[in-house]
């Protein structure tokens, strides 16, 4: 049975993102203009994948600070 994590939001000009969850699998979709892009996670990926955004969060912030 699937589950909306996230109904499909807008996060920018062109660009929205889903997020479902369908038995144990995390099911995240990129919307842009002219493509959307899928991808299917398994708990642990997904728990890697939300360590790997947020250290690329951690380190944008800190290159973007530099620069202010």
């Amino acid at each position: 049975m699937r589950k909306t994590i996230l109904e499909r939001t807008k996060i920018g000009e062109f660009l929205s993102i889903e997020a479902n969850l369908s038995s144990e699998d995390i099911d995240l979709i990129l919307y842009s203009v002219d493509v959307a892009s899928n991808c299917v996670f398994k708990r642990e990926e997904w728990q890697e994948f939300v360590r790997k955004v947020n250290k690329i969060d951690r380190t944008f912030k800190a290159l973007t600070k530099k620069n202010d």
